[in-house]
């Protein structure tokens, strides 16, 4: 399971009985922490965490975040590193890149080879499209949005005070790997420690 906004500064792992949790982000206590969940029965297959920065940090799966108030040459630099880290990971290895990625994908035809129409959005916004030229250059398909549910388990990010939210965060498979999801969906009312609803593959 990937994680977002812990509140917990630098890097580290914790050990707990059924669980470990892999985090990596700024020294100082932040909301730009990225971690991992790992169930007692995966932890011992783990063979690398690796932390890039603040916001990028990946094992065999990759958890990512970017931020909304970023300027458009932090957005730059921010997925040129990314693209940078996910053409690194060997072809044989199964690529999967989650986050809170703050992009809506519409139902524009000319997104069609990277993602799907099951999405809230009617168009796609400067965020999305980084997103798409993201997919593009990796080979990777944005399975988020190809699964057919009620919007409110499309919806991964409510608007506080209203009746209505986001599609933001997102996950991309290799496209040559994407039947190994077989379905992508949100749910509402589980404590993580975040703003955002699970949104479980």
């Amino acid at each position: 399971m990937a994680l977002q906004k812990i509140r917990s500064g630098g890097e580290g792992r914790i050990d707990k009985a059924n669980y470990t949790i892999l985090y990596g982000g700024k020294e100082k206590q932040e909301h730009h922490e990225t971690a991992f969940m790992l169930d007692k029965k995966l932890r011992k297959n783990l063979l690398q965490f690796r932390r890039i920065d603040g916001r990028i940090s990946y094992t065999k799966r990759k958890r990512l975040r970017t931020n909304r108030k970023s300027s458009n040459g932090r957005k730059k630099a921010f997925y040129d590193k990314l693209e940078e880290t996910c053409k690194k990971i060997p072809k044989h290895d199964t690529l999967i890149v989650v986050g809170d990625f703050n992009a809506k994908i519409g139902r524009k035809d000319f997104i069609k080879d990277v993602a799907g129409k099951e999405t809230i959005h009617e168009t796609t916004s400067d965020n999305g499209i980084n997103l798409c030229h993201l997919a593009t250059q990796t080979g990777t398909y944005i399975v988020r949005t190809k699964f057919k549910h009620k919007k409110v388990h499309k919806t991964t990010w409510n608007i506080h005070g209203k009746n209505k939210g986001n599609q933001i965060d997102h996950i991309l498979i290799k496209t040559m790997r994407d039947k190994m999801i077989n379905d992508v969906r949100s749910y509402r009312g589980i404590s993580v420690e975040t703003d955002h609803n699970l949104v479980i593959a």
